[in-house]
C-alpha cells in the first residue's frame, strides 16, 4: 500500500479559473452576461499584470494554435467587455454578440504576435479615455512599450559601457581610470611607468 503522503493541492490561479470559466461559454453568454464573478476573475488577473509578464507570456498565435482560436478570441472578448465597461456609457460601447466577435477575431488576426496579456496591458492603460477605434489603444500602447523597452536597452548598454557606478567613480584617484594624463611625469601614464 503506498503513501500519497507527500501530495499537495494544486495550486488554481485567477488566470486558470477565469480561462475555465470562458472556456464553458457560449458567444452570446458572454456577449449578454458576463457575470461579476467572471469580471472579478479578470480584475483579479489584470492586479499582478506588468510589462515582464505581458512580454514573457505565450502570444496570441501560439494560444490559439494550442487552444484553438475560438477560445482564445473569447478571452480576449472578454478584455474588450472590460475596457468597455470601465468607459462612461455611451452607444457604441453596447456589442451585440456578432460585432463582439468580429471585433475579436480582428484583434486575434492583427496582433497575433502580442500576448493576452499585453492587450489587458493596453486597455488597462487606456483606461482614462475613450478612444473610438481599437487600433488607436493598440498603437499608443505598443509605441510606449517600444519606448520603454528603449530605454532598458540603453540602460543596459550604459550599464555594461561603464561598470562602475558613478557615486563609487568619484571616491578613485584619476590615476585608476585608462588614459589618465599624469602631466607630473611625463605625457601620459605609459610614459610615467
Amino acid at each position: 500500500m503506498k503513501e500519497y503522503s507527500d501530495w499537495t493541492r494544486p495550486e488554481v490561479s485567477p488566470e486558470w479559473e477565469l480561462f475555465r470559466s470562458v472556456q464553458q461559454m457560449s458567444w452570446d453568454d458572454l456577449a449578454t452576461n458576463a457575470n461579476r464573478c467572471l469580471l472579478d476573475m479578470y480584475r483579479s488577473t489584470e492586479l499582478g499584470l506588468d510589462l515582464q509578464k505581458a512580454l514573457s507570456s505565450p502570444k496570441l498565435n501560439q494560444l490559439g494554435e494550442k487552444h484553438g482560436k475560438d477560445l482564445v478570441c473569447r478571452l480576449i472578448a472578454l478584455t474588450v467587455l472590460v475596457y468597455f465597461d470601465r468607459l462612461p456609457k455611451n452607444t457604441e460601447a453596447n456589442f451585440g454578440t456578432w460585432r463582439l466577435r468580429q471585433t475579436a477575431e480582428w484583434l486575434y488576426d492583427t496582433y497575433s504576435c502580442e500576448s493576452l496579456r499585453d492587450l489587458m496591458y493596453a486597455f488597462r492603460r487606456a483606461q482614462g479615455y475613450y478612444a473610438h477605434d481599437l487600433l488607436e489603444v493598440m498603437t499608443n500602447y505598443l509605441e510606449w512599450r517600444a519606448g520603454k523597452l528603449e530605454a532598458i536597452h540603453q540602460a543596459r548598454s550604459q550599464a555594461v559601457a561603464s561598470p562602475w557606478p558613478n557615486n563609487f567613480k568619484e571616491k578613485l584617484p584619476q590615476r585608476w581610470f585608462l588614459g589618465y594624463q599624469n602631466s607630473a611625469n611625463g605625457s601620459n601614464s605609459q610614459e610615467a611607468a
